[in-house]
């Protein structure tokens, strides 16, 4: 239903950036992430102050669609804009994780947690990854059902690239 509403307002208002980014993150839920690409693109062409955080939200959706060298290259892209915001390395450490790369994604979760320790959906993923121990300062104490009491819950549209507590 929500997908329609947003497909019918851009049709009314093709030019608004709200919509369309509501509409990219609709598709993207419901697993229409080939659409969502095409309005992540126009996105990226329409709001150049936003891009790095629109290009991470395609990355997600081009590894979702196996197109992991592509969708990898954009995360590294916009890694020097994006590496001060623990949503970027929390995402990125949910992707590495997806496509097997547990080490790599323990140090995306690593570095999330040092840019800020509250992010709880980190220590989930380190649980998912199974080696805390590499996490060190008393984290491997920390049991995969005892997160930090401060967990921060991504809300869709925070900080533009967070997507939630799992992926």
């Amino acid at each position: 239903m929500a997908r329609v509403q947003f497909a019918r307002a851009l049709e009314l208002v093709p030019g608004s950036i709200d919509a369309r980014d509501e509409y990219a993150e609709c598709l993207h839920r419901g697993m229409a992430w080939r659409e969502a690409v095409e309005q992540l693109d126009m996105l990226i062409a329409a709001n150049p102050k936003k891009n790095a955080e629109y290009k991470a939200r395609k990355a997600e959706n081009l590894l979702l669609l196996g197109e992991q060298n592509q969708a990898f290259e954009l995360l590294n892209e916009v890694r020097p804009l994006l590496e001060k915001n623990p949503s970027y390395w929390l995402n990125l450490g949910h992707d590495l994780r997806v496509v097997g790369r547990s080490d790599e994604s323990v140090e995306a979760y690593r570095t999330c947690l040092a840019l800020d320790t509250a992010f709880g959906a980190a220590w989930g993923g380190a649980c998912q990854s199974q080696d805390l121990s590499v996490f060190g300062h008393g984290y491997r104490d920390h049991a995969c059902d005892a997160q930090p009491q401060r967990s921060r819950q991504c809300q869709p549209g925070s900080a533009g690239v967070c997507r939630g507590s799992g992926s």
